[in-house]
């Protein structure tokens, strides 16, 4: 049975021996990142009484040791051949920051890939908002050169945008009539007597 398969039977519960025995074989192809982070979620889930970021420091500091001794080499050598180590550490740290919880992670399926899409904000409907209002300024202020230079050309263009868009507004749900917005009344014209 080999080192990832006993760590698969055990929950990915390990001890540091294991651990530098995964950071030993790190270079031969074998998965040795996300096996690590599993094993890091597993000791920092079982620390307990403890804020979860300190949990992880807690248990990235128990195996970073091993992980020098397993990748060998030394000073710089050691710290780049461990990035892999601190990368995992990273990512379970900025899931917690970015308000995931430690305890509800699966050790089994967790990847930094699943980490990081689960934390991340959703891209703001405002922010879409105003990208198309720029957009749509960029073709007013086109269409009104091109409308000036070659009128032809300009209606068929804008036709055709025209035709895209309305068969797009088509293709969305229906939504209630937008509100009126109310007309800012008319200046008073004030009358002073002379």
């Amino acid at each position: 049975m080999s080192l990832i398969e006993k760590l698969i039977a055990a929950g990915y519960s390990a001890t540091a021996a294991q651990v530098q025995e995964l950071a030993a074989v790190a270079g031969a192809g074998v998965q040795a990142g996300a096996t690590y982070l599993r094993v890091l979620i597993v000791a920092a889930q079982g620390v307990k009484r403890r804020p979860a970021l300190k949990a992880i420091d807690a248990a990235h500091a128990t195996f970073y040791p091993a992980i020098i001794a397993g990748v060998g080499g030394d000073g710089k050598e050691a710290q780049r051949r461990a990035t892999f180590a601190r990368s995992a550490a990273s990512t379970l740290r900025a899931f917690v920051r970015n308000g995931g919880e430690l305890k509800g992670v699966d050790p089994m399926t967790a990847t930094k890939g699943t980490l990081r899409k689960a934390t991340r904000p959703a891209e703001p409907a405002e922010r879409n908002a105003r990208a198309f209002a720029r957009s749509l300024a960029t073709v007013h202020s086109s269409a009104k050169r091109l409308a000036s230079r070659d009128p032809p050309r300009a209606r068929v263009l804008i036709v055709d945008a025209l035709e895209g868009l309305q068969a797009m507004l088509g293709s969305l749900p229906k939504m209630p009539a937008p509100a009126r917005r109310p007309r800012a009344p008319a200046a008073a014209t004030e009358v002073r007597p002379h």
